[in-house]
């Protein structure tokens, strides 16, 4: 938490900061998002101030709005400030002044896991020299950097609500401002991103779960809430309401979301608890009248009344509520 603080106050004191100006146009909630932090795994809540994201893709170049999007993972991305110096050093690396060489190896050290990818790659050179440092370069970065920061693809993904779309973001920063610190705008430069979670805003639902289809035996048939829980995120579902599971005497066995005292179904779970699974081969989980609860997997939430004990159809309902990353 300490950190995130720090990373707050770099984002209000530092080159994020771009203008003081107040905005007279309020953004669209549907670029309301969640980014998470490569370097501390913070996490901040903010509206980005652009419509849609453009990707290069092996098949042409593609314009996603952001009304559309589930989730951005991103993969390496240098800052472009560094590039330059990153290019220029690994060169410098086959300098025939011996003095160059060593500053430039010294310099891809100091730049860090910025310059692996390049480094690397300069260790599979032809020229010995350079495949020579550069392979100490690399095993030098190698002990300094976090093991996740080496690992990153070279390429972003977006999942949009259909399906995933690899490629390169074009650009290097999104514009951005954070309603909970004021109207100024910032940068959030994509070098300094994990991944962001779309729509914000528009995850949450309410339905009513109607017993007689998705509480029925012997056949379990779940519900795709269309949610998708992100790996890491929280997750808060509630419920109110009460299904017979046994209404051919009315009344006498009715259930809570929490469920009866006798288990149902083809589990261990209660007749007529509300159970949910994330993605369709998820391990299913007790959700009751309330679940917040961090998700361990990615994927659409699945919901299911747990059928009656003695192979028959229930009736009634309850009513559901899903929140993907509230605020606490």
């Amino acid at each position: 938490m300490k950190r995130l603080f720090s990373l707050l106050f770099l984002l209000l004191n530092t080159h994020f900061i771009t203008g003081q100006e107040s905005l007279s146009k309020k953004p669209d909630t549907s670029s309301c998002v969640i980014i998470h932090f490569k370097q501390d795994g913070g996490s901040l809540k903010v509206n980005i101030l652009q419509d849609n994201v453009r990707i290069i893709t092996k098949y042409g170049e593609l314009t996603v709005p952001f009304s559309e999007i589930w989730q951005i993972d991103f993969g390496f991305h240098c800052p472009p400030e560094l590039q330059k110096e990153v290019q220029r050093s690994v060169y410098l690396l086959t300098s025939d002044i011996f003095k160059e060489r060593e500053n430039a190896s010294r310099h891809l050290e100091q730049i860090g896991h910025f310059a692996y990818p390049c480094v690397r790659r300069a260790a599979e050179s032809k020229d010995f020299e350079q495949a020579s440092r550069a392979k100490v370069v690399a095993k030098w970065i190698e002990g300094k950097s976090p093991p996740e920061l080496l690992a990153l693809k070279d390429f972003d993904t977006i999942t949009t609500k259909e399906y995933p779309i690899n490629g390169r973001i074009v650009g290097c920063e999104f514009k951005a401002q954070c309603p909970t610190i004021g109207d100024s705008t910032f940068s959030l430069k994509f070098s300094d991103l994990s991944t962001l979670i779309g729509n914000a805003e528009n995850q949450d639902r309410n339905f009513s779960l109607d017993a007689s289809k998705y509480g029925t035996s012997p056949e379990e048939q779940w519900l795709d809430t269309r949610v998708r829980a992100r790996k890491n995120s929280r997750l808060v579902v509630t419920a109110s309401g009460s299904v017979d599971i046994w209404p051919q005497g009315p009344g006498q066995y009715t259930a809570t979301p929490k469920g009866f005292n006798t288990t149902g179904g083809k589990s261990s779970f209660m007749a007529g608890a509300l159970i949910g699974r994330i993605g369709e081969k998820g391990k299913a989980f007790i959700i009751g009248e309330r679940y917040d609860g961090v998700s361990e997997e990615e994927g659409n939430l699945f919901v299911l009344i747990v059928s009656s004990p003695w192979n028959n159809f229930s009736s009634g309902s309850f009513n559901v509520s899903i929140k993907t990353n509230p605020p606490r």
